[in-house]
């Protein structure tokens, strides 16, 4: 059995697809090569976050060469905060704050020499998309009950003796006396403690490092001065409003390291070293736990409590069990003591 084709569509058809390869072909003559210039426009995502509540995202992007930037989106009401340059952003667990890190431009990098711009902080508030600068700062971290930001900034460079000299106008007449070799004294830089509701700053000078207790109590931090004389662990009790601060542990020339609060309670583990002047024989460091609720501090595991041939080494990996009933540390043989 034979069916009649209709001629009329069978026409109709062929103008279609006739029509359509003409288009295509006028596109395909009307389309741009792809160029080096162009691959190079384009921007790569870097360390993307998403709030805790899934409210807000926050992303660096960042061309093959010049400058990137950050975006931050609201996925309920579609708004959308740049921040020029900024990169590695931060979210608070309420989702109130975005803190970032905000790089110097890429031609004031090519063009210095030897002294480089140094790096800035943005933060944002989302819920007005105020961005407020904070110059000089090396690191920053949120409390997570989203109350406190701590940022530190980059230490003062000291300018050597001689450049010291010729600004005053000194000369001097005879060649400089060698002096004998010092081991270098590590010193802290200024950590500015933030209210971010109220905006109250907070200086404290010569800090080395910090942490936040997860109840966001207690902030520890290390001092390390330039002469040593007031080096120790201290905190600041963040639920009262004069921020009292109190000293754990002080010593002349001590050194304080790997502070690691455990998840529950407000318990501190850190390793502590007296002074080198006064105590020479002490080799390695010793294992500290520190109680906020009782304000007492326990020395786990004294130096001499190591087992022969052992010590307890600066670089170490302090970590607590999710209990917060173990606490787990490292020993290094005593032949790569230093």
């Amino acid at each position: 059995m034979t069916r009649k084709i209709n001629t009329r569509i069978v026409l109709s058809l062929f103008v279609f697809v006739s029509l359509i390869f003409v288009l295509n072909s006028i596109a395909a003559e009307q389309k741009k090569p792809l160029t080096v210039q162009d691959i190079m426009k384009f921007k790569h995502i870097r360390n993307p976050v998403i709030s805790e509540d899934g409210g807000w995202i926050a992303y660096g992007t960042q061309p093959d060469r010049g400058d990137g930037d950050a975006r931050i989106h609201s996925l309920k009401t579609n708004k959308v905060y740049t921040v020029e340059r900024g990169t590695r952003p931060v979210i608070s667990k309420n989702s109130s704050w975005v803190a970032m890190i905000v790089r110097p431009e890429a031609v004031e990098l090519e063009k210095a020499k030897k002294k480089k711009p140094k790096q800035r902080m943005a933060l944002v508030e989302t819920s007005t998309g105020r961005i407020r600068q904070l110059e000089r700062v090396e690191r920053f971290a949120f409390s997570d009950d989203s109350n406190w930001l701590a940022c530190q900034h980059f230490k003062e460079e000291e300018k050597p003796e001689e450049e010291e000299k010729a600004q005053k106008g000194e000369e001097e007449k005879s060649p400089p006396e060698k002096k004998p070799a010092q081991k270098m004294r590590k010193s802290g830089s200024t950590l500015f403690l933030l209210h971010l509701e109220s905006g109250k700053e907070t200086g404290i000078p010569h800090v080395l490092s910090y942490a936040f207790d997860s109840s966001s109590r207690f902030l520890a931090y290390v001092i390390a001065d330039p002469e040593g004389k007031t080096n120790g662990l201290y905190t600041v009790d963040l639920k009262k409003d004069t921020l009292p601060q109190n000293a754990i542990a002080r010593y002349e020339d001590g050194v304080f390291v790997n502070l690691v609060w455990t998840k529950k309670r407000s318990k501190l583990a850190f390793l502590s070293k007296p002074g080198e002047t006064k105590n020479k024989d002490t080799k390695g460091f010793s294992l500290w736990i520190w109680d906020g609720e009782t304000g007492k501090s326990v020395r786990a595991v004294a130096d001499e409590d190591v087992p022969k041939g052992w010590f307890i080494p600066e670089k170490n990996r302090v970590s607590w069990s999710r209990d917060g009933k173990r606490l787990f540390f490292g020993f290094k043989p005593e032949e790569f003591y230093e």
